[in-house]
Formats: structure tokens, sequence, C-alpha cells
């Protein structure tokens, strides 16, 4: 009886922990081992259903020649492995790209329906629409546009061999039917809408007389703009080497055409006026600093207004009428040498895709890594030109970075033995300028850093978005991804 009792209470315990085990259990995980013969997952870090579907691939391991499917969540194969990379869109997880070229962004794209996966798209599209816009304003010699996903319910799209765009919903249909005399850049709820003009040198088209639609194709301005730029309670629109801000809503210009750089701080502007003096001005266009007073004027909105003399020292804190009596405000001198201090950081966890490659970071020679929760590139010669941006290094000036309308191909530099999870690194010391601008290394929230004697560049929104205009994401399920507008 004794032996029968306790044989009933070591069944409970294997059924309750069994219980509990489900309860906590990650459904959304991919089970390998229930996946059809022939087919294997990519990583460790894709093994997770979206929104009921999973990424799988045709080889076990990874080769220039794979190809990748997806199951559902009874790991029946409904697509089966035949493009080069699939991504679910960023924002919209019903919503998945299928590529069979990767750099084109050229290929299928399904939706997730109630009834299932459902191909949208009656023949294969381009989807990574690319342009640049000649501006003279501080927007900057030719500037890249790019526009690749979905915003909102729109997506612009071209035909195989780029000579026909428009713009689609997520049921496929037409909101724009394709067309050879604009192209088409999405900022939900605008489209915004060029006239394309020709090829540049380096094969991408050129587009001009841009002018700003609804979601619905309604004309809202004239189509006289250079370059349009969706701001959050504002556009910044630039013409003939001048920039001015169209108001929500009237789409009225809010300003004269008398700068040629106006940049957002707030509830003021940084301006630059035609004879290329700074100051600060507000939304209507008053004058709140005076311009000719300090050479550049910054701002952080940690620290508000700065400007720099001279090589970038001293700091001087601007103070606004009416903030404080204290207008300057000297930080250390540049004769103070700046301290190397020794940091924590790590190899990244998550994944990382660069322009469409996947990079595989626990061989590389100079890997990605992370300090303070924000990720860290190397600026290795090939890894910087793969990203479009240019460097220069001496003694004397330090490094200068640069965003460059050319690009180099991907290297996959390997070490000879895998990189510790848990890595030392420094602070540099060295003077680093990014598009022209000073970076002062000991004020920066996520410092420049040095492993391996290479230098390391935190990749913030700052940084990636506003510096080098690459389209920057991240996600768990999917890591980090970034398009450099190539």
């Amino acid at each position: 009886m004794k032996k029968s009792s306790f044989l009933i209470i070591i069944v409970l315990i294997f059924v309750f922990f069994s219980l509990f085990s489900l309860c906590y259990a990650d459904e959304n995980t991919i089970d390998e081992n229930r996946i059809k013969e022939g087919y294997y997952l990519p990583s460790a870090n894709e093994n997770k259903f979206v929104n009921g579907y999973g990424i799988i691939q045709n080889s076990k391991e990874y080769t220039r020649s794979v190809r990748y499917g997806l199951i559902d969540k009874d790991y029946n194969v409904v697509v089966e492995p035949s493009y080069y990379l699939i991504n679910f869109d960023y924002e919209y997880k019903n919503i998945i790209y299928a590529y069979v070229d990767i750099y084109a962004r050229y290929g299928d794209i399904y939706k997730i329906t109630d009834e299932g996966l459902k191909k949208i798209n009656s023949e294969m599209y381009s989807m990574y629409i690319d342009f640049v816009a000649h501006v003279e304003s501080a927007f900057g010699g030719f500037q890249n546009i790019l526009c690749s996903v979905f915003s909102g319910d729109m997506l612009a799209v071209a035909d195989k061999e780029y000579k026909h765009y428009g713009v689609i919903d997520k049921s496929g249909n037409f909101i724009i039917p394709f067309t050879d005399k604009y192209a088409y850049i999405l900022d939900d709820p605008y489209i915004i809408r060029y006239e394309r003009t020709g090829l540049w040198e380096t094969s991408n088209e050129i587009v001009t007389g841009g002018q700003l639609l609804n979601s619905r194709g309604e004309i809202l301005t004239e189509r006289k703009y250079d370059y349009i730029e969706i701001l959050d309670d504002c556009m910044r629109v630039a013409k003939d080497g001048k920039e001015n801000i169209l108001a929500v809503g009237s789409y009225e210009e809010l300003l004269d055409w008398s700068y040629v750089s106006l940049k957002l701080a707030g509830n003021y502007i940084i301006a630059q006026n035609l004879d290329k003096k700074f100051g600060i001005i507000d939304r209507n266009g008053n004058t709140v600093i005076d311009f000719g007073i300090y050479d550049d004027i910054l701002w952080s909105s940690e620290e508000g207004f700065y400007s720099f003399y001279g090589p970038g020292y001293p700091a001087t804190i601007i103070r606004l009428p009416g903030e404080s009596d204290n207008v300057n405000e000297t930080e250390e001198s540049n004769s103070e040498p700046a301290n190397i201090v020794e940091l924590d950081a790590s190899i990244p966890a998550h994944g990382i895709t660069l322009n469409g490659v996947k990079i595989e970071n626990e061989n590389r020679l100079y890997p990605f890594i992370v300090y303070s929760n924000i990720t860290y590139f190397p600026m290795t010669y090939h890894d910087s030109r793969f990203l479009n941006l240019k460097t220069q290094w001496n003694i004397s000036e330090g490094l200068k970075i640069m965003r460059s309308d050319e690009y180099g191909e991907y290297w996959a530099d390997t070490a000879t033995e895998k990189n510790s999870y848990e890595i030392k690194v420094l602070t540099v010391d060295f003077d680093v300028d990014v598009n022209g601008k000073k970076i002062i290394n000991r004020r920066e929230p996520y410092p420049l850093l040095k492993y391996k004697d290479i230098t390391y560049f935190p990749m913030t929104w700052r940084f990636c978005v506003d510096e080098f205009g690459w389209q920057y994401h991240y996600s768990k399920e999917e890591g980090l991804m970034i398009n450099s507008h190539r």
C-alpha cells in the first residue's frame, strides 16, 4: 500500500511539473525536430514563429546558394525555399517580403490573413526604391531618397526594369497606377511624388519637381520642390538652394525663402541665412538669436543650444532671451588632454543585417559590439565603405567620417577563434569629425570606442539616420537592420 501511494505521489509530481513547464513554454519557439526532413532553421536568431509563420532554409549550413521559405505553426511548408531573403515588415507583422534579388529588393509580397498566407502581387515587384535629388541647400549635393517598406497602407513599387513606378495597398491594389513619369516616396499619411529626369553617372535616377499628395493620391502642393522631408509637425522643403517650412493642414510656406539651412530644435529653428551666417528663429520667422554672433549653432535635448569656436573649444552654451543672464558658460579648455577610459563591452546576442547581408559576428575579426545597450560598428576600411561612408585619418587632425554616394562590397574577415562574449574597450583620445561637425567624445552619451586598435562608432538614431541617412530598425525578432541607401 505504501509503495502504491509513493508511486501515485511521484506521478502527481511529474504531472504537476509537466503542466508547469507547458504553462511557461514559449509556444512561438520553433521546434527544429518537428521540421520536415530536408528543411532547416536559418539560425538561433530566427527560431521563432512570427504571427504564426517561421522562416526555414533548404541547407543545413549557410552558403551563397541557400534559399529561404516559410512554414506555419503546424510545420507545413507553405512557401518552398526559393528566395534569397525573407523579411517580416518592420512594423506590420502580417506583411512578409520575399526577395529573389536581395540588392534590388525584387520579389514577392505575402500577407497573413484569416484564411492563411496570400501572395498579394500578381507579378514580382522591385521594392527597394532609391533615387537622388540634386539639392544645393544644406541638405547637400545629391540627396539620397529611399522607400522600401509599407508606410501605413502604402508601398511604393516598381517593375523589374525600374521603368514604371506606382503605389499599392496591403491587398495588392494600386492606389496610384504604374507610370513612367513619376517616382514615389511614402511617409504615411503622405505620398511625395517626384518627376523623373534621367540617370546620374552612378546609374541612380535623378528626380525633381517634388509635390505632396495624400494617401488617396490627391494633390496638396504645387510641383516645385527639389526635396521634401516629412517631420513630426511640419515639412521641410528645398528649392533652388534654399529651404522653407510647410505647415501641416494648410501646407503653406511659413517663412520667406531667405535661408539655406533650417534645422528644427524644439520650438525653435537653427537657421543659416544667405550669407551663411547662423542664427536662431522661431516658427513664425522672428529672430531670437541674431545672425553672425556664433560661427555655428548646435542643439541637444540635454544641453539646449551651444556653439564651438575655432577648432571646437571652448564650447559655449547659448541662452535664449529670458533663460539666463549668463550667456557664456565655457567648458574646460582644449589644452587639457582627454582621458582614456577603459569600459566593459560585450558581443551582441541579437542579429545584425547590413544591406541585406546577415553578419556572422561570432567569428568576425572585428566584431560588432555592444556598450551601454547600444550596438557599435567597426570603422574598418571595408565596413565603412560597405555602409556608404568615407573615412580619413591622420595624427594631427584625427578621424574624419563623411557620408558618401559610393559603396563597396561586403568583406567578411574571420578570426581564427571565436570572440569572447565579454570584452574590454577604450574611449578614443583623438579628434573626430562627422560630416564637418566636431564630435566632443567626452560629452557624448555613447562615446566612440577603440577595440583591437579599430575605432568603433555608436549606431544611434542621431548618427545612423540624421548624419548618415541610413534606414534603421531594431526588433527582438530580427535584431538590428541597416540599409545605407544604396
